[in-house]
């Protein structure tokens, strides 16, 4: 489907990412989310899984001056200096210093600040299908995956992988059930009826 009278090749033309030298990005000095050493790690693993999937946005008019992907451009940075080849998902190689970007010349100054404190927080006003995504960690991590991949890690990525099988029946409210103790701090040990 085209929009207005454009032609297939003017529409693409317009929504197509550049390749531009990361070299001539420009990190935006107002931007207001910070990018700490843990979480770049996470997103150069990320790229060299998955190959460079997010362009970055960017006023080429304005010296390339990042409105969304600071993250992603330090990674990169990373990335480069250690001689490593980014590539898309497709498998295609970039060219050296070279990255994808969408340019945003045509917003005013207004429009870029606020989209770059939304780009960073409307993915943090999403929720988690629990259920759901404890049944897509379990399916990769049965595959090997390496789980760190996904961006969860530590004591969280155990608890979701944690198995919780509740008993094959539930006493009654009001049931004694007999419960085995144990002290927490001198291990203790012994059995009693709860309620």
């Amino acid at each position: 489907m085209l929009v207005s009278n454009m032609s297939k090749e003017q529409y693409d033309q317009g929504v197509s990412a550049k390749l531009v030298s990361i070299d001539d990005l420009t990190p935006n000095p107002q931007n207001a989310r910070k990018h700490p050493a843990s979480q770049v790690a996470s997103i150069r693993a990320s790229i060299s899984e998955y190959g460079f999937t997010n362009p970055i946005l960017a006023d080429i008019d304005d010296g390339g001056l990042i409105v969304a992907g600071h993250g992603r451009r330090l990674a990169l940075l990373e990335l480069f200096a250690a001689g490593e080849a980014v590539r898309l998902p497709n498998g295609r190689t970039l060219p050296d210093r070279m990255v994808p970007v969408i340019d945003c010349a045509g917003w005013t100054e207004g429009q870029r600040r606020a989209y770059t404190i939304a780009d960073n927080r409307l993915a943090e006003t999403s929720t988690w299908d629990k259920g759901l995504l404890k049944v897509e960690l379990a399916f990769l991590n049965d595959e090997g995956f390496d789980l760190d991949l996904t961006g969860f890690e530590g004591k969280a990525l155990d608890k979701m992988l944690a198995e919780t099988t509740p008993p094959d029946e539930f006493p009654e409210y009001g049931d004694d059930i007999e419960t085995d103790h144990q002290c927490p701090r001198c291990g203790y040990r012994w059995s009693g009826k709860a309620g």
